[in-house]
């Protein structure tokens, strides 16, 4: 079972298995799709790594996808729930220190 994460996440781990001259967005489902098969056909024995990232998760990380383009990026990304994070992570390591 592959681990979990975010979209943002997800496009992290892949691009940096992807170099920059093969990376491709796509804006709706079917180019995603169409530029998915074609990256593994070309690539998938030199760099399989990317492959399986690619496949992990793939129906959750492009659901986006079936929204308008105008609507992407508010659907993709995690800005307010990584600053949550950013936030419990701060106040934990001051209140821990408080009470030493």
């Amino acid at each position: 079972m592959a681990a979990e994460c975010c979209y943002v996440h997800k496009k992290r781990n892949l691009l940096a298995r992807v170099p920059a001259s093969l990376q491709y967005h796509a804006v709706s489902y079917e180019e995603a799709m169409f530029l998915r098969q074609k990256f593994e056909r070309k690539w998938g024995k030199s760099l399989p790594a990317a492959v399986k990232v690619l496949q992990e998760d793939w129906e959750q990380t492009t659901t986006f996808l079936a929204y308008p383009p105008s609507q992407h990026k508010a659907l993709r990304t995690t800005d307010i729930i990584e600053r949550l994070f950013e936030e419990f992570r701060h106040r934990k390591k001051h209140q821990g220190m408080a009470h030493r």
